[in-house]
């Protein structure tokens, strides 16, 4: 989040300074942020948080940026009206969300669905955050409007099996989730589902499989 703008004085002369603050739900993940800004000599805040319940004062932020994140929480409903208190008049949301199709959506619903089937717990409702008539729905209501342009990704690697190891290894969600199911038993049928996947959505002799996606702008009327 940018946060807004506050008067700084240096010598005779009038400077705008912006504070950026970094939000997650995940401690590891925010030590991770943390030893990442400081190796870059970047001045960043990093608290605990999430999308129903953000770390920011009311109209205190000019830009809310979301990579990837929002579209997981289980309250859209919640998220949308946290982002919209802490946001000032004018104020934009930026946020990037997956569309619902390709090898990479097969293989991260076929992994969720795996980890809920084993713990009991149901699926929750999907919400369209890559659909811009959804969004309107759930934004203009607060006084947005509603943007959306299409981009591409290509993921790729020297085999599906390295980018499926990489991926296990790596992202906290694949971590955790194999690790619950390394404990009942089914971790190795897992990977086995979720190598065929990429080895069927393979775009490349040795690996590339592109998932499409959209960044959608929510501006604020003053």
């Amino acid at each position: 989040m940018q946060h807004r703008p506050a008067p700084a004085r240096r010598g005779t002369r009038a400077v705008g300074c912006q504070r950026v603050t970094g939000v997650d739900s995940a401690p590891r993940l925010l030590q991770v942020a943390r030893a990442r800004a400081a190796s870059d000599g970047k001045k960043v805040d990093f608290l605990p948080g999430d999308a129903a319940s953000l770390p920011a004062g009311d109209s205190s932020v000019d830009v809310i940026v979301s990579v990837f994140a929002v579209i997981f929480a289980p309250d859209p409903g919640a998220a949308a009206r946290e982002m919209s208190r802490v946001l000032a008049p004018g104020g934009r949301i930026v946020l990037s969300a997956w569309i619902p199709a390709g090898a990479m959506f097969e293989m991260t619903s076929a992994a969720a669905g795996a980890v809920r089937q084993a713990v009991g717990v149901p699926a929750p409702e999907p919400f369209a955050w890559h659909d811009r008539n959804a969004l309107a729905s759930l934004l203009e209501p607060y006084g947005f409007g509603v943007d959306v342009d299409q981009h591409s990704l290509a993921f790729c690697a020297s085999s599906a099996r390295q980018f499926l190891d990489q991926e296990t290894q790596n992202h906290p969600l694949a971590v955790a989730g194999l690790r619950i199911l390394g404990q009942l038993g089914q971790a190795q049928a897992l990977r086995d589902r979720l190598l065929a996947i990429l080895e069927n959505g393979n775009e490349d002799p040795s690996f590339r499989v592109t998932s499409r996606y959209v960044v959608a702008t929510a501006r604020r009327h003053s």
